[in-house]
């Protein structure tokens, strides 16, 4: 196990930095995943940490050691491509034991090295199967085995699980989560779905346009998103600029423009004449039909769409809080057209740092 600490690292490419002054710690034996949108430089990150690329400022410390000058085969880290890179000339087992032919061991130890990483991945019978015989499932499995089999300090898994279709995908996070707590390798994840992110971390960092927005655990992440961006691609789907306009004992009123009573909510973050977003997910705005029914921060609209989802329907719920529909989940089957009073619960809503809002 070893820790990883990235330390004011940037990169830049064509005068555009890709990643700018980012730092975070990643602690030994811990999975951490870098979580961010396409182009943000989740990527490029890992790049970095890996040595494929170099940095133009900072350094990359593995258990307290500079190693930016080290090239990466010296860097003892096992990495799992998106798209797995085995050779399609070897069976498995000998694309297992590829990188420690390359250092040389004694082919007992290969053989006994390859068996057991086969073992720990699910695959012990498939040592003669070339890679156009496996599933893609199984192909990710002898990456896996292939980077776990040097006994790498760190392990790192570049969106590894983006070619599988949504069942295996669910399955693989199991498999990562169960093999990563049996080895204890220092594991950086890197992807752009926030369910696997949240499923298999220790901790978050999440990314946008080169630099960190939030590093935490994954339950404060999701309940303490903090920042606009970071609620919006954690799924909190609405989303309303609003302004402090005093706060109370129990928390703070928010006036929205365009809405005339003040918004409630039970936090006391931000300061008198803030501006901030509000934030709140679907599953927490409670949809009433009966309009003399008592609730917080009622608010009157009208059901413009719905949209289908197994257990909940999403609907779509013109009101004047904002320009864009809110949208409210609930179990009721109700009409398009029909108006209806949503309750907004204080303890739900969040303070959001408008300052990122543009990046949505």
């Amino acid at each position: 196990m070893a820790e990883v600490e990235v330390q004011s690292v940037s990169k830049l490419y064509d005068e555009l930095w890709a990643v700018r002054q980012i730092s975070f710690i990643v602690p030994a034996g811990s999975f951490t995943s870098i979580l961010g949108p396409s182009g943000c430089g989740k990527t490029t990150t890992l790049r970095l940490i890996a040595g494929f690329s170099s940095t133009d400022e900072g350094q990359v410390l593995i258990d307290s050691e500079n190693i930016n000058s080290l090239p990466p085969w010296q860097r003892n880290l096992g990495v799992v491509f998106q798209n797995y890179a085995l050779f399609p000339f070897l069976n498995v087992q000998d694309n297992v034991a590829f990188g420690l032919r390359r250092r040389k061991l004694i082919p007992h130890e290969i053989s006994t090295r390859v068996e057991k990483a086969l073992e720990l991945v699910g695959l012990p019978d498939l040592e003669r199967r070339f890679p156009k015989q496996l599933s893609g499932g199984q192909q990710q499995r002898v990456a896996l085995a292939r980077a776990l089999v040097i006994q790498p300090k760190v392990l790192l898994l570049d969106e590894p699980l983006s070619n599988l279709d949504a069942k295996l995908r669910s399955e693989m996070r199991f498999e990562l989560k169960r093999i990563q707590r049996e080895t204890g390798v220092t594991t950086i994840f890197v992807t752009h779905d926030q369910e696997e992110a949240l499923t298999l971390s220790d901790q978050i960092v999440v990314m946008n346009n080169g630099r960190v927005e939030i590093l935490g655990t994954p339950r404060l992440i999701w309940e303490q998103p903090r920042s606009a961006f970071v609620a919006n691609f954690l799924g909190v789907e609405n989303l309303i600029p609003a302004r402090i306009s005093e706060l109370v004992n129990q928390g703070a009123h928010a006036i929205v423009e365009g809405y005339d009573k003040p918004i409630f909510i039970d936090s006391k973050l931000g300061k008198k004449g803030d501006e901030i977003v509000l934030g709140i997910r679907s599953n927490d705005i409670d949809i009433k039909c009966n309009p003399k029914e008592s609730g917080e921060n009622k608010v009157s609209g009208v059901i413009t769409d719905f949209t289908y989802l197994g257990g909940t329907i999403a609907y779509q719920i013109k009101t004047s809080l904002h320009t864009n529909p809110l949208i409210a989940a609930s179990r009721r089957e109700l009409s398009v057209g029909a108006t209806v009073n949503l309750n907004l619960p204080a303890k739900c809503l969040m303070i959001l740092n408008s300052n990122r809002l543009g990046d949505l």
